[in-house]
């Protein structure tokens, strides 16, 4: 039986990494991000690994649709401008 959930896990995250292939820039990085995420999530929570990997999975989507789109964002001002772009703090003490 658990040789059966292990393989439906790996057949579950092929196909969503495989469809991953044809959309946009935030629904790549939501999708690596939610993998991601629910793995460490279901790791960490020993527990109740379920809940862990929903967590995981919720907050990591999360995470990589917003560095995804943060980074597309930043390529394209770098193209259109013909300069690197830099990100600054409020305050003018950082840059990025």
């Amino acid at each position: 039986m658990k040789k059966i959930k292990t393989a439906g896990i790996f057949l579950l995250a092929f196909i969503l990494l495989s469809v991953a292939g044809c959309a946009t820039h935030q629904h790549e990085g939501s999708t690596a991000g939610g993998i991601f995420g629910g793995i460490a999530g279901a790791l960490l929570d020993s527990r109740n690994p379920w809940r862990g990997g929903m967590i995981g999975a919720g907050l990591g989507a999360i995470a990589g649709a917003t560095i995804a789109d943060i980074s597309v964002r930043g390529s394209r001002q770098t193209a259109t401008s013909g300069y690197p772009s830099v990100y600054r703090t409020e305050d003018g003490r950082a840059m990025y």
